[in-house]
């Protein structure tokens, strides 16, 4: 009697934990940490034959098992009360039996969710305990019997379902609010309509060897499934990485017909016998966190924390990351220092030696096997063909599809602001900055940003009755949440990450955002858009903020410390301005520009190609003037103590004037351009380098921006009257130099 008490209750509580999880999940809300252990549990919560009129199924067990628990006292015995109320016992354990063989026939993945199953083994413990109750056969259950105990039954199920009627009502309100926020209702803000399209047929490699696989690897997917993907890794590894995150994007494709293998190979040392020296110190920590999070079925969370903060994996923030994912910590850390988690990866490791696999990533399915650089179509391609959904053609080529967002005609005419989430009343330009005709930015779709230095951002904005934005504000604006100073030290830009890590999502998505020269017009690319509306927060521009700092801009742009929403362009100071430098700006309430012209004389527009202010040249500190009617090219290098690749430009701009005087060939002026902010520091070196040229500070980098230098290091070859004859962006030789110079026209 004891043990079907327990039952009871233990049933009674689970059928209400399941329905609150139910309606959740229904919303789009992550299921508790019991729940997310499994994908499919939280798929069959959000399928339609989940629930019965509205009412999450597990709830319809409840006035069941009150009754078993009402007629459970009367029970033992022979007497006829306990034999009557045996067969009611006996009669609601099969009308719950039958409710759960309903349930799964309406919903089969209810079988791969772990606490609905538990719920039909205790419905299941409850039917067998009552058939073993003392003896006597039991007889019909009479009406005194089993009626209050129905009503009152019936009374728990309405008041559950009310309660989630209500919780269901209340998720729906706070949806439409969301839906009927400003900033999502302006046109900017349309959702993104996703199309699956072929991206062509790419090679599929050939059968080699099927990787091995483990009892505690980590996997994603069906366990059952017919085809398996083995992956070595190293997230701290760029290549790793970037195939880890086109495994993200394939796996909510394929996840029910393919089962998703990872095992790790990290490129350190203290746990990677085979390599000689350490490439990526922490890199074996991070392989036991993502063992130990697997143990609490947190694998895919984490891994997905590493992917957005590569940087922080120190101990302590790979505890934080757990406590984000919901794990135990205890247990979590428990797992860290074990040798168990230890172990398991040098297991990895070893395999994957014996394989004569170096260096990760690489790819196993079904044999075939892809390494470093493997794109989102080739590995589609290499699952279609093991599923056998799509032929593979004798010259080893199959057909490959992605899903890329639909075309759409770019926006016309003026851009609304759009508000930046986790800031109050603030809002922010939708689209990078144009300049009209009285010097005042406009934020218009379809036209040519303009490329400003900090102070002409400053002055743009303030001019349309606006200011630039700060750092937090823009990346609240491309994240979709504010940045958190977890650790209080001051600085929100050195802890964990928030929300999405690119405008348009938690992954990057190739070609979604500009990433190259040309700059696109303003708001060309409808995929790089955040969901409330703001375009080209990555790529394109790099966009100045109050601090100084150049933020997001193209991925592939030097000096940027990371990409998408993270990404940093630390410059030599305000004044430094190219074709890639931009800005929008920032209002305390949301307005839309009129139909202001954008062309104009505000401020004159960069130079293409800038012309060189010779006159403004400073004369040779080292062999005095040109002599009077001699027309010297000048060289000039940009360049500071920190930048080697300009040292070099340095000395082979120096060798090249050296040569060319001491053989009576064209004079050249050497002018060495310091963008550093320690003038002293860059006078001081070349004063020790013994190098023969003109030094010129520029510490705020004016003459830089006035030239457009994108980038360090940088070398332009211009003639006397100051106009370009050629540029590098990497150090030339000096044969280049020479023949450019040989090229340009004797004026």
């Amino acid at each position: 009697m004891l043990l079907l008490t327990f039952l009871t209750g233990a049933g009674l509580l689970l059928a209400g934990f399941l329905g609150y999880e139910q309606v959740l999940v229904q919303h789009g809300a992550q299921p508790g940490a019991w729940c997310v252990a499994e994908e499919a549990c939280a798929a069959a919560m959000r399928s339609p034959g989940a629930s019965l009129s509205g009412v999450p199924i597990p709830v319809w067990s409840m006035p069941l098992l009150v009754v078993v628990a009402a007629l459970l006292p009367g029970a033992r015995g022979s007497s006829p009360r306990a034999l009557h109320a045996r067969g009611g016992i006996l009669t609601v354990a099969a009308l719950l039996a039958l409710l759960g063989a309903l349930s799964v026939a309406l919903t089969p993945s209810l079988l791969r969710c772990p606490p609905l199953l538990l719920l039909g083994v205790l419905v299941l413990g409850l039917l067998a305990q009552s058939a073993r109750l003392s003896a006597g056969r039991p007889a019909v259950p009479q009406v005194e019997d089993w009626l209050p105990a129905l009503l009152v039954g019936l009374t728990v199920l309405m008041g559950a379902g009310f309660a989630a009627r209500i919780l269901d009502f209340r998720l729906t309100q706070q949806e439409e609010r969301a839906r009927t926020e400003p900033a999502l209702t302006l046109p900017a803000g349309a959702p993104l309509v996703m199309e699956r399209v072929s991206a062509g047929r790419v090679a599929v490699p050939p059968v080699r060897s099927p990787a091995p696989i483990d009892d505690q690897d980590p996997w994603i997917g069906d366990r059952d499934a017919a085809v398996t993907a083995v992956v070595f890794l190293d997230l701290l590894d760029p290549a790793s990485r970037d195939l880890a995150w086109v495994l993200s994007v394939l796996e909510p494709r394929y996840e029910d017909r393919v089962r998703f293998v990872t095992k790790h190979l990290p490129m350190d040392a203290s746990c990677n016998e085979k390599r000689r020296r350490t490439q990526h110190p922490r890199g074996c920590e991070v392989a036991v966190a993502l063992q130990c999070a697997h143990a609490q079925r947190g694998f895919r969370g984490m891994r997905q924390a590493i992917l957005r903060d590569p940087g922080a994996v120190e101990d302590e923030d790979l505890r934080n990351q757990a406590a984000r994912l919901g794990l135990d910590l205890e247990q979590f850390n428990a797992c860290l220092s074990s040798k168990e988690a230890l172990q398991s990866v040098e297991a990895d490791v070893e395999q994957a030696g014996k394989g004569s696999l170096v260096d990760p990533p690489w790819l196993f399915v079904e044999g075939r096997v892809l390494s470093a650089g493997a794109s989102e179509a080739e590995v589609d391609a290499l699952l279609a063909v093991a599923l056998g959904e799509r032929p593979l053609g004798e010259d080893g080529m199959a057909e490959a599809f992605v899903d890329r967002p639909a075309s759409s005609p770019v926006p016309e005419g003026a851009a609304p602001m759009v508000a930046v989430p986790g800031h109050s009343g603030l809002w922010i330009d939708a689209v990078e900055a144009a300049l009209q005709g009285e010097g005042g930015a406009v934020a218009r779709f379809g036209v040519a940003p303009w490329p400003a230095d900090l102070d002409q951002a400053r002055g743009a904005c303030a001019a349309a009755g606006k200011r630039l934005c700060t750092r937090a504000e823009w990346v609240s604006a491309c994240q979709g949440a504010a940045p958190i100073d977890d650790d209080g030290d001051g600085d929100a830009f050195d802890d964990l990450s928030e929300g999405r890590t690119w405008p348009y999502g938690d992954g990057p998505s190739p070609g979604w955002c500009a990433s190259q020269l040309p700059i696109d017009p303003t708001g060309a690319r409808s995929a790089c858009r955040t969901p409330e509306g703001a375009y080209d927060l990555a790529g394109n521009m790099a966009e100045w903020v109050e601090e100084g700092i150049l933020l997001g801009g193209s991925s592939g742009e030097a000096g940027l410390a990371r990409r998408g929403c993270a990404a940093v362009q630390e410059v030599p100071g305000p004044g430094w301005r190219a074709q890639t430098t931009g800005f929008r700006c920032c209002a305390g309430e949301a307005r839309v520009e009129g139909e202001a012209r954008v062309e104009g004389e505000g401020t004159p527009p960069l130079a293409s190609p800038p012309v060189l202010p010779v006159s403004t040249l400073p004369d040779s500190l080292r062999g005095g003037p040109a002599a009077p009617g001699e027309t010297q090219p000048v060289l000039v290098v940009a360049w500071s103590t920190e930048c080697a690749a300009c040292q070099v430009g340095l000395r082979v701009a120096e060798e090249v004037a050296r040569v060319g005087a001491e053989s009576g060939g064209r004079s050249l002026r050497v002018v060495a351009l310091s963008v550093q902010a320690d003038s002293e520091g860059a006078q001081k070196w070349l004063d020790l380098s013994g190098l023969k040229v003109e030094p010129l500070a520029d510490p705020e980098a004016r003459l830089a921006g006035q030239l457009g230098i994108a980038s360090l290091p940088w070398m332009g070859l211009y003639d006397a009257q100051g106009a370009l004859l050629d540029d590098w962006s990497e150090p030339p030789t000096a044969e280049a130099v020479r023949a450019a110079l040989s090229a340009a026209p004797a004026r």
